[in-house]
């Protein structure tokens, strides 16, 4: 639904809202906040952090960032997805 260009802008920030908790409290994320198509560009990150390397790269035809977070041995992907959900995952 947050994928309609032509949803009411109130509605998107509500169902936005309710999903982040929903996601929250049930420790999951829905599959739709998993950007498809996105293409990386370049092996090697443009910058890093102390957790997270920054890549460029394309989406639907735009020039973005991608964020991606480096995971350590002690640091499980599923703890990462839970606790990050819909700030690190969500574009709108």
């Amino acid at each position: 639904l947050l994928d309609l260009p032509d949803l009411d802008p109130h509605f998107r920030k509500a169902l936005s809202v309710a999903t982040h908790r929903i996601s929250a409290k049930s420790g999951l994320y829905p599959a739709c906040y998993e950007l498809k198509d996105v293409v990386q560009l370049g092996e090697y990150p443009v910058n890093a952090g102390g957790f997270a390397d920054i890549y460029k790269g394309v989406f639907r035809g735009q020039l973005v960032c991608l964020k991606t977070v480096r995971l350590y041995q002690d640091i499980q992907k599923e703890h990462v997805l839970k606790v990050s959900s819909v700030k690190q995952l969500c574009v709108q």
